[in-house]
């Protein structure tokens, strides 16, 4: 037991009977303790001893990220930038992240913190893991994946613009080209409809005259 030796005297002998009570500390236990986050206060100094989690002069500071417990010396074991738990060294997934370091990410159909909230996305879309936004596949667009490419638009959320000419209809999922009218070609550019030739059409002219 700790006595505070300066609270009761008897002539040259000190006879100190009780100790100085929780947050109090000095001569007749005058002086009070200021220590913060459960910090213990020696009743003597009134120095602050501060429990896990925390250090500092008065108890103050919470451990710095990447460290926890008893003056703060240990390390956290969290992956994916991942803080802990001061006191317990617990890991703190940020979201997308989740287990017991954090080590495993959403998976398909959840997102958020600890990955506890669903998707709402049409077809079976993946979302982000972290927002929740919805990843449309090829040919499809909107919020929840539910609206089909427009015209001259194809791919991932549509982001892409075809590029087929002459009437050739764009495949709204890999952006091919489907031409019409005899043109070729990736884009339908090259071939076409046969054309008549000025020389075709004046030797045709002479033909039908002569009968």
């Amino acid at each position: 037991m700790i006595l505070n030796l300066t609270s009761c005297f008897s002539f040259f002998l000190f006879v100190c009977a009780s100790e100085c009570p929780a947050g109090r500390f000095g001569v007749n236990c005058q002086l009070r303790c200021n220590c913060q986050n459960n910090g213990t206060c020696d009743r003597v100094g009134g120095m602050c001893r501060c429990g896990p989690g925390f250090y500092g002069h008065l108890c103050e500071h919470a451990c710095p990220p990447g460290l926890h417990g008893p003056l703060c010396q240990l390390q956290c074991e969290c992956m994916h930038g991942a803080s802990c738990h001061p006191v317990t060294g617990h890991c703190l997934c940020p979201p997308g992240y989740f287990g017991a370091h954090c080590h495993r990410g959403c998976e398909r159909g959840t997102f958020g913190q600890g990955c506890a909230k669903a998707c709402d996305c049409e077809d079976d879309s993946p979302c982000d893991p972290v927002t929740g936004r919805c990843l449309c596949s090829s040919g499809k667009t909107g919020a929840r994946c539910d609206i089909d490419c427009g015209r001259n638009r194809f791919g991932p959320d549509c982001a892409e613009t075809c590029e087929c000419q002459n009437g050739a209809q764009c495949d709204r999922r890999s952006g091919r080209c489907s031409c019409v009218h005899s043109w070729i070609g990736l884009s339908c550019q090259e071939g076409g409809p046969p054309r008549l030739t000025s020389g075709s059409s004046r030797g045709d002219s002479r033909h039908n005259n002569s009968l």
